[in-house]
């Protein structure tokens, strides 16, 4: 286990910097055995969200630059996809990408708040709310979740 731990994280620090480069964020990395092989699952994304097409286009580049180092010296499966719109978020790089949508917000101290996220600045989330603008620290967030808005029929 502590070598897929270590195994992970080399690959983490090595696709970061690519990842960005190509305008996206990870979001998150996991590595596990899958039978006789590796299982390594890459989430993205970026403001305005990230499309089926756009992954399969990150998956060929990444898997072409591991094929390339000498990380890996197993049989892996990359999957590369989307975290999903209903995912907790969490991070502030999480958050970003999301700017422009509408959240609800679960504090720590268990209020919610709902609005629109405008950006961030400062540590802080700046949300449009009902009445007022609100500022919430980002270290006051539980979790929060996109509101999906489905059209009406």
């Amino acid at each position: 286990m502590e070598y897929l731990k270590e195994l992970r994280m080399k690959i983490e620090e090595y696709l970061a910097p690519i990842v960005r480069f190509e305008g996206y964020e990870l979001i998150e990395l996991d590595l596990r055995n899958q039978g006789k092989k590796l299982l390594l699952r890459i989430l993205l994304d970026r403001p305005g969200g990230i499309t089926m097409g756009e992954c399969v286009d990150m998956n060929r580049k990444l898997s072409k630059v591991l094929d390339k180092s000498d990380f890996i010296h197993h049989s892996y499966i990359l999957e590369v996809s989307s975290p999903g719109a209903d995912r907790h978020l969490k991070e502030e790089k999480e958050l970003r990408c999301v700017v422009g949508r509408d959240l609800i917000i679960n504090l720590k101290d268990g209020r919610k708040i709902k609005g629109n996220l405008l950006g961030i600045k400062e540590g802080k989330l700046i949300l449009s709310c009902e009445k007022a603008i609100k500022e919430i620290f980002i270290s006051e967030l539980e979790y929060a979740t996109q509101q999906i808005n489905l059209p009406k029929e």
